[in-house]
């Protein structure tokens, strides 16, 4: 919506001016009731709005006679056709004057028409008169604001009389609808003509509204596209050429350029309708879009900087930032910037003065309030945002506004995690709009800006919050190293929810010290963790407690693993080298080191604990293993010894020596040692 400076005339100005004459003794004011009927009918045929101010005069005193001399009543300059009909006493007859009509020079969009007429009223009588005029427009870009054409009706209607006695009514063609009619008006349709009726004014002096009437299946429209098949449809009040031909090249030249600035394309799908009006001039606007309805209402004036301003809030609305002041201030940046890269003349916004009357903190700065558009609160907010925005711009360039923008456009988070699809469905406020520019543009000034313009004293807390929350952040990523912070610690950094960051990034860190313990655990036992753990990490969206006793468990068990190759690598002795002959230590730790790596931990522990075991009693079955080898030893001495005993006691035949084979038992191990077998002899 871009802001000028139009000034409704004020209502007040629209008071009748009425002499009375009366004899004496005079009446009370509150025993003559003066009530009126103003009528505002909508002719398309002639292009008009034929005007009837029906006023009605009773006497309720009793005991005199009261007469008015004349009025001197108020009408638009372009009345024409101004006649009053009196109905005179006491032969009840209609007696028809043209009023004399002269300039207002207090109020030039005003002419003054004096209504002489003698009107004397008894007690109980009442005594009417009417006066007609026909309402003519201005061509387009013509003085005033009166416009009127088979498209469009533009008109202020006004009353005047005593409080509670006056009744406004507008009627039209009910295919015409009317923007500028509050629910306060009663409306009634009959055989196709619409009335809007208001009754009972209650200050009928300073009551006015300007009407809006429009029948767009009037307007001339002209199908229109620019370079890359973006839709138009411009639609020019009838005989309006200039207007039509004037926003078809905007569009044609400044959608193009506008979405070179900004760095997204052109986001709206479908033929977006640029409609020429006067409405929004009424409410002190050069034009407006609507977001939903891919519309824009823009005025008469053939101004390129409006033009360029509506367009460009295809991107700059609620759909990408959820406060006011960013999407005026973005669309008054990059209108201008438009506007000279195409040759024209661009405005700058004015330094924001601390003593400005309509100083307000953009984070207030409310959605307009229609029935004050010119006020100073709305000439402040769009300068200063203009101004804000225009020096965040200026700081961080063109090229990097367009990174940030993309953000915005993406929904992508100002705390990014590893999965760079990350998104947000949610429309940029202003904290994220800091942590964005800041973060992605690299703003230095932004927070100070922020603080001095935007945000509301009770928001000026957070910003201490903040600072501190990011040096714990900061501390948590360069810890972290290739592990990012958890999701939820960037969702409560991004949300700004500082108090409940500071917490997790605490919880954060303690998985990271479990962390660096496994790490240095599994860098001496030769293996790694699953990569399952750091994912865990990150992705977490809610307490820890879960991660950290995933990291635990691995921990623990690598101290087992580590307490194997520990024991792999010591010197086992003597008796423990024996005791380990035929168990491949090495080959077992490597089991284990291969299922740690990845993730079949039932599988590591079994195989480190097996090492443990064998480790531990390998001096046992050291001795085990020694003690059948001396006990072998033994025995087959002693069976040598036998043997030769046997020998020497053999015949001088020559009988062979028998051997056997017998099984030695020694504590629990068998031997096969051979035996010298008993000698055969004969009997004698």
């Amino acid at each position: 919506m871009r802001r000028r400076a139009i000034l409704m005339a004020l209502a007040v100005a629209l008071a009748v001016t009425i002499s009375v004459t009366q004899a004496p003794p005079v009446a009370h004011a509150s025993d003559f009731e003066v009530s009126g009927t103003f009528t505002y009918t909508v002719d398309p045929q002639s292009n008009q709005v034929h005007v009837s101010v029906d006023i009605e005069a009773k006497n309720n005193d009793v005991r005199h006679w009261v007469c008015y001399g004349g009025f001197s009543m108020a009408v638009p300059f372009t009345a024409t056709n101004i006649v009053s009909n009196e109905r005179t006493w006491p032969h009840n007859r209609i007696r028809t004057a043209r009023p004399r009509v002269s300039t207002w020079p207090d109020h030039p969009g005003f002419l003054l028409a004096d209504v002489g007429f003698r009107l004397c009223a008894g007690w109980g009588s009442i005594r009417s008169i009417t006066i007609t005029y026909d309402l003519g427009g201005r061509p387009p870009r013509g003085d005033g604001t009166i416009r009127m054409n088979s498209a469009y009706f533009g008109f202020q209607a006004f009353t005047f009389g005593e409080p509670g006695r006056a009744t406004l009514k507008v009627v039209a063609p009910s295919n015409y609808v009317v923007d500028t009619l509050d629910d306060q008006w009663q409306k009634a349709s009959t055989n196709g003509i619409t009335t809007y009726t208001r009754a009972a004014i209650p200050e009928p002096d300073k009551f006015a509204v300007f009407v809006a009437a429009h029948d767009d299946t009037a307007l001339e429209r002209s199908e229109v596209a620019t370079a890359d098949h973006n839709a138009f449809t411009v639609q020019s009040w009838p005989g309006d050429v200039q207007w039509q031909q004037f926003v078809t090249a905007q569009i044609q030249q400044g959608v193009p350029e506008l979405q070179t600035l900004v760095g997204v394309p052109w986001p709206i799908d479908t033929a977006v309708a640029v409609r020429e009006s006067a409405t929004p001039y009424v409410y002190g606007y050069a034009g407006w879009f609507s977001a939903t309805k891919h519309e824009i209402e823009i005025g008469e004036n053939l101004d390129q900087e409006v033009v360029l301003h509506e367009m460009s809030h295809a991107w700059f609305n609620r759909n990408w930032f959820s406060d006011r002041w960013l999407n005026e201030g973005f669309a008054q940046v990059y209108s201008n910037l438009a506007v000279g890269k195409l040759g024209g003349t661009a405005h700058t916004p004015i330094e924001i003065a601390t003593n400005d009357p309509g100083r307000v903190t953009l984070n207030d700065w409310s959605d307009p309030d229609f029935t004050d558009g010119a006020g100073d609160r709305e000439r402040f907010g769009y300068n200063a945002s203009f101004w804000v925005v225009q020096q965040i711009v200026d700081e961080i360039g063109v090229d990097k506004m367009q990174t940030v923008l993309k953000a915005v456009a993406d929904g992508t988070p100002a705390y990014l995690g590893p999965d760079t699809a990350e998104r947000t469905d949610a429309p940029t406020g202003w904290e994220r709009f800091l942590d964005l520019v800041e973060r992605v543009g690299g703003s230095k000034t932004a927070t100070t800006l922020f603080q001095d313009q935007v945000v509301t004293a009770a928001d000026r807390s957070l910003f201490d919050q903040r600072a501190t929350a990011q040096s714990a952040y900061t501390a948590l990523t360069t810890h972290g190293a290739e592990w990012a912070p958890p999701a939820v610690v960037r969702t409560q950094m991004g949300d700004w929810k500082f108090t409940y960051a500071a917490a997790s990034i605490n919880a954060s860190e303690a998985c990271l010290v479990l962390r660096d313990q496994l790490g240095a655990a599994v860098q001496e036992i030769g293996t790694t963790y699953t990569s399952e753990l750091r994912s865990a990490y990150e992705s977490a969206s809610g307490p820890l407690d879960a991660v950290t006793a995933k990291i635990q468990v691995q921990l623990d068990l690598a101290t087992v693993m580590l307490k194997a190759a520990r024991a792999d690598r010591s010197s086992h002795g003597i008796l423990g080298s024996v005791g380990l002959l035929g168990n491949d230590i090495d080959a077992t730790l490597n089991e284990a080191r291969d299922a740690f790596a990845r993730g079949d931990l039932a599988t590591a522990e079994q195989r480190s604990r097996k090492v443990i075991d064998a480790v531990d009693g390998e001096t046992s079955a050291g001795l085990l293993r020694v003690g059948i080898a001396v006990a072998l030893v033994a025995a087959a001495t002693v069976l040598m010894r036998r043997r030769r005993r046997v020998t020497a006691s053999t015949n001088d035949d020559g009988d062979a020596e028998l051997e056997a084979n017998v099984d030695v038992q020694f504590d629990g191990a068998t031997a096969a040692a051979p035996v010298a077998a008993a000698p055969t002899l004969d009997p004698e």
